[in-house]
């Protein structure tokens, strides 16, 4: 029985692709979990490498919320008290911080959006208005007592 060069590079494609179909299978494994913990198991993988969705196990959810740059730059903002401040103010706290995407090519401007989105939801205020190189200052809107100075309540 002799065998063709075509035939040997078919059988040397599926091997192939059995292979990219198990470092896949081995990829979610590692994911999910180290074999240790039944969360992230895969009861069975197929002899073609597949794995049925249906059949993993996957971890719980955490019922705690992840802390968004939002959330980051408002908690930032907070601790700023009444001194004025800038976007670059905040974006370096966060960075020495160490707050995870802060090394990121775009950070500035997503720190950007989230400070412009606390002032149109009146948690900061435009203090000084910038212009070319002097930047915007922005402070933290005091609240405002619905009791007139000098009058009593009854």
């Amino acid at each position: 029985m002799s065998i063709t060069l075509e035939e040997l590079k078919r059988k040397r494609d599926e091997k192939a692709e059995e292979l990219r179909e198990l470092e896949s299978a081995i990829k979610v494994l590692e994911r999910y979990g180290n074999g240790e913990s039944t969360a992230g198991t895969v009861t069975e993988i197929s002899e073609s490498g597949v794995i049925n969705l249906d059949e993993i196990e996957l971890p719980e959810r955490s019922a705690v919320p992840k802390q968004t740059l939002a959330d980051d730059v408002r908690s930032t903002i907070e601790r700023f008290g009444k001194q004025d401040f800038t976007v670059n103010h905040v974006v370096a706290v966060l960075r020495k911080l160490g707050k995870k995407g802060s090394e990121s090519k775009h950070f500035r401007n997503r720190v950007y959006q989230a400070v412009k989105q606390l002032a149109e939801e009146r948690v900061i205020e435009l203090a000084h208005k910038g212009v070319g190189s002097d930047p915007h200052q922005y402070r933290r809107v005091q609240s405002v007592s619905l009791v007139r100075s000098g009058a009593h309540e009854d």
